[in-house]
C-alpha cells in the first residue's frame, strides 16, 4: 500500500494485517545523519519463499538507491481478527508482531531500480531484475541460505544476464517469472525474452506495450498486463509449483 506506507497481507476475513511498517537504511545512517529505520516508500516484487518469508524491494530516497528487504517467516504472524481492525491499524506508525525486517540484498554496487523477483526452479534462490548505478539492466540470481540461525541470502550471487544494447541503457528493470523447467520470463520495456536457467538467450518477442507483470497459469499461457490491457501467450510449459498454504489461520478457542 504506497499511499499508506506499509506492507499488508490480505486475509480470507477481509481483514488486511500490516505486516512491514518500518524498514533498515539501506546505507550508514550515522554518516548521513540519518535516523536507523524509516517507513517503508513504495514496496514493489513482493514474493513468499517456499518456506514463509516474506521478500519485497524497496526504494530508500534518502540513501538513493534500492534494495532487498525480508520478513522472516511472516506466514506465521498473526491475522487480524476482522475489517474493523485492519481499518483501526490505519494510524500505527509500527507493527504490533516482534518478527523484525532486515536487509536482505543491496548489491555489490548500487542499485537504481528493481523491477521484479521469481523464485527459480529449485526453490533455493531467486531471480531479480535491476538497474545498476551504471544505467545497465541485470538479471541476478541470488542464492538462499537454508540455516535458520543465518541471514535468509547466503551471500552468493550471480549475473544471468545482461542488457548491452545502448537501447536499454537508463530503461527501467522489468517483471520476471519462471516456468517449472527453469525457463525464464522477462518483461523489457515493450519486449519479452526468454532465457534458459544458464541465462542462455532462448527467444524474444516484441509486446504491445511494457510489461508491468508476468504470471504463467496452469493454461498453458503467459499472462501479461500493462498499464492499461491484459494479454495472453500461448507457451509449451506449465508454472512453476511452490507451496501455496502459507495462510496464516485463525485460532478459535476451544
Amino acid at each position: 500500500e504506497w499511499g499508506e506506507g506499509r506492507v499488508v497481507r490480505m486475509e480470507e476475513s477481509g481483514a488486511r494485517t500490516p505486516l512491514v511498517v518500518q524498514v533498515p537504511r539501506l546505507c550508514s545512517s550515522i554518516e548521513k545523519s540519518l535516523s536507523s529505520s524509516r517507513r517503508v516508500y513504495q514496496p514493489n516484487a513482493l514474493l513468499y519463499t517456499a518456506f514463509g518469508d516474506l521478500i519485497f524491494a524497496d526504494y530508500d530516497v534518502e540513501c538513493q538507491r534500492a534494495g532487498l528487504y525480508y520478513l522472516d517467516n511472516a506466514m506465521t504472524i498473526d491475522p487480524l481478527a476482522s475489517a474493523l481492525e485492519s481499518r483501526k491499524a490505519h494510524a500505527w506508525t509500527s507493527t504490533d508482531h516482534d518478527t523484525a525486517v532486515n536487509v536482505f540484498f543491496t548489491g555489490d554496487t548500487v542499485i537504481q531500480a528493481i523491477g521484479g523477483l521469481a523464485l527459480d526452479s529449485t526453490w533455493t534462490g531467486l531471480y531479480v531484475t535491476v538497474q545498476t548505478q551504471q544505467g545497465n539492466l541485470q538479471v541476478l540470481h541470488l542464492y538462499l541460505n537454508d540455516d535458520d540461525d543465518e541471514p535468509l541470502w547466503d551471500g552468493k550471487s550471480d549475473v544471468v544476464y545482461e542488457w548491452k544494447s545502448e537501447q536499454q541503457q537508463g530503461q527501467l528493470p522489468g517483471p520476471v517469472v519462471v516456468d517449472q523447467k527453469g525457463n525464464l520470463y522477462v518483461g523489457v520495456n515493450d519486449e519479452l525474452v526468454i532465457l534458459d536457467n544458464a541465462g542462455i538467450l532462448i527467444a524474444t518477442m516484441s509486446l504491445p506495450a511494457r510489461a508491468t507483470s508476468l504470471s504463467i497459469g496452469q493454461d498453458g499461457f503467459l499472462y501479461v498486463s500493462s498499464t492499461s490491457d491484459l494479454y495472453r501467450i500461448k507457451i509449451r510449459n506449465q508454472p512453476l509449483k511452490v507451496p501455496t498454504n502459507l495462510i496464516k489461520k485463525k485460532q478459535t478457542a476451544k
